[in-house]
């Protein structure tokens, strides 16, 4: 079983991960809401997480994909 600081460290891990990488990374749930959205990211579409977290995916897509 994880201890509560080794669940605190992959996360920690996780989000270096994700601000490291040089490519976009977004991660959605079943429902296509964004729930992460790293520095790349927003680099690219031109929203801060903070923005585009629990929005759907479907924003970021041109038509005729979004509809």
């Amino acid at each position: 079983m994880m201890k509560q600081q080794d669940i605190q460290d992959s996360a920690n891990a996780f989000d270096a991960l994700m601000d490291a990488a040089v490519d976009a990374i977004i991660i959605i749930d079943a429902a296509g809401l964004i729930r992460r959205f790293n520095r790349a990211a927003e680099k690219l579409f031109g929203y801060c997480e903070s923005d585009i977290t629990g929005g759907n995916v479907k924003q970021l897509m041109p038509e005729p994909h979004h509809s």
